[in-house]
């Protein structure tokens, strides 16, 4: 194997890469990255045996070949070599490396060792704005578990239709849902894991569209010149519609940053209560209090505009509301039906997207 290809380019795609690579891989040579020169063309790859991500370099001067590298190694010293160019070139397990004033050679394994992506014949796939969808995930991710005893939690259902792509992502205790119109005809529910469309948001670029194509149980993201590949979760996500209040008793119209602001303020004295915070509806001021055996109390009164009539009282987990709050701006929408009920959160500058948390019990 041979090439020579550009230094940051190359440090671009292998950094992606890495992300799968870890120490905690399941077998030894997961730790590493596969590298394949063909056709003028290095291919970089790695796996964790669920989700696999690949992606291309273009150089010169090259010969076909392959071998397997510990990524963390090739990453961290591409970052602090010199030069605008790297020569890349292999001798059995092998790999040396050159810059402009520097060369290392780092012993790898073999690449026939090295999982290959099974061959998949995908259709068609649809394109989708890159910043939306990065957006899309960025708001939903967030109320998607992370506990390993209900996997379909560990999800985000996309589900085509109606000319239109709905992610959603619940935990059980809150829920966060985002509509976006897209112009192809697309119809189906498909689970996709936690942590790919972690990987997916930190690989899309904001100009850039994203394709996506679907194949029997996995399904293939492509951006910028990386693929993602990932298995789909089996199974049926719940159904969430069922607990999206259908109508309101009273909507607030608030500013995003105050009632971060005014719930971050009370988390400080709310830690060891599991974030548990009371907002109080009076007149047209929103109270936020929060009260702590150990660290004592505080109370944080905000105005709002208001559609209803009536007092409320509702007790609350602030940090589900602040991990939503952090990706909004501007005014939001509260909607309350009673104490019991879920609280809502929309957003007039962001008509397709809602987020749901679920009350805590009254004491």
């Amino acid at each position: 194997m041979k090439i020579t290809c550009l230094k940051e380019e190359l440090l671009k795609k292998v950094v992606i890469a890495s992300r799968l690579a870890t120490a905690r891989a399941t077998l030894p040579i997961l730790q590493n990255i596969y590298l394949e020169v063909r056709n003028s063309q290095l291919t970089i790859r790695s796996t964790d045996l669920e989700q696999t991500i690949e992606a291309a370099v273009e150089g010169r001067e090259t010969e076909d070949g392959r071998v397997t590298t510990p990524a963390r190694l090739l990453s961290d010293y591409l970052a602090n070599t010199n030069g605008d160019e790297i020569k890349l070139h292999n001798q059995d397990l092998s790999l040396t490396i050159k810059g402009s004033s520097a060369q290392a050679t780092i012993v790898g394994a073999a690449a026939e060792d090295y999982p290959q992506l099974p061959p998949t014949k995908y259709p068609q796939p649809i394109k989708l704005e890159g910043s939306t969808v990065k957006e899309i995930i960025t708001k939903t991710l967030l109320a998607a578990s992370s506990a390993d005893s209900q996997p379909i939690l560990n999800s985000l259902l996309w589900r085509f239709q109606d000319q239109s792509l709905t992610v959603v992502a619940t935990d059980g205790y809150r829920l966060a849902s985002y509509r976006y119109h897209i112009k192809q005809e697309l119809t189906g529910d498909y689970l996709i894991p936690r942590r790919a469309a972690g990987e997916l948001e930190r690989i899309l670029v904001v100009d850039q569209p994203v394709s996506v194509a679907f194949a029997a149980n996995q399904v293939k993201f492509s951006v910028n010149g990386v693929d993602l590949t990932t298995r789909l979760l089996e199974g049926t996500f719940p159904s969430f519609e069922a607990i999206i209040p259908t109508k309101k008793t009273i909507r607030l119209k608030m500013s995003a940053a105050a009632l971060n602001q005014g719930l971050k303020t009370a988390s400080l004295f709310s830690r060891d209560s599991a974030f548990s915070t009371k907002l109080t509806l009076t007149a047209k001021t929103l109270t936020i209090t929060a009260v702590s055996a150990s660290y004592g109390q505080s109370t944080n009164t905000l105005p709002v505009e208001l559609e209803g009539e009536g007092d409320f009282s509702v007790s609350i987990n602030a940090l589900y509301l602040t991990e939503a709050l952090n990706h909004l701006d501007g005014p939001i929408y509260l909607d309350f039906l009673e104490g019991t009920k879920p609280l809502v959160i929309t957003s007039p500058n962001k008509g397709g997207y809602l987020y749901l948390v679920m009350p805590l019990r009254s004491e």
